[in-house]
């Protein structure tokens, strides 16, 4: 199958029958929704910045690269939302859940760098750990952050997540193999654990 951004909402979900509902996150000027027409260069267009190279797993360098790569484990995830502007309906980041399993996934995300350190990361994060567990029954969400990514581990840690353990060279990032903290949070009810808006991350 050509792989395109017609056909991305279903590469990007555990199984193309289940209900796309819709974490609940309006924070900033900003909401998560499906991918769109477009989505895919405007993501692309960060993911290729240096900042974010450096500090994550993500390198890509075309589009339909990167569409091939989101659809490498279709029966076990992932379930990927955008984080896009309310007012001009521009992707600004991405987020979800890799490899879902027996009642555990990876939450990842990612944002553009002009948007760092505002808190969005954080806020978005808790409504989608809280939509996992209410919606898809999550018992465990697990996150692998690069040892040097220290903001990444403080959206983290302010959404409730405990620190476990240190995997050496993990995945390649920056253009070689990293070591990466891993981190879980158990359940919530599906309740979100109220992230304040003034906690900037």
């Amino acid at each position: 199958m050509r792989v395109t951004i017609s056909n991305l909402n279903c590469l990007l979900r555990r199984d193309q029958t289940m209900p796309m509902s819709l974490p609940q996150f309006d924070a900033f000027g900003l909401c998560l929704r499906p991918f769109r027409g477009g989505d895919d260069a405007a993501w692309l267009h960060y993911l290729e910045m240096p900042d974010v190279r450096k500090l994550t797993d993500w390198q890509v360098s075309s589009t339909s690269e990167l569409l091939l790569l989101m659809q490498s484990d279709k029966q076990h995830g992932p379930i990927r939302f955008a984080v896009a502007g309310k007012d001009d309906d521009q992707l600004v980041g991405t987020i979800g859940f890799l490899d879902l399993l027996e009642g555990e996934a990876e939450i990842a995300y990612d944002l553009t760098p002009s948007l760092w350190g505002r808190g969005i990361a954080s806020a978005a994060c808790d409504a989608v750990c809280a939509w996992g567990c209410a919606k898809l029954g999550l018992q465990r969400i697990k996150a692998c952050v690069r040892v040097d990514n220290r903001a990444s581990a403080r959206v983290l840690e302010k959404c409730h997540f405990r620190l476990e353990g240190t995997t050496r060279e993990l995945r390649h990032a920056g253009g070689r193999l990293a070591d990466y903290w891993i981190y879980r949070r158990p359940a919530t009810n599906g309740q979100a654990v109220n992230i304040a808006a003034d906690q900037r991350a």
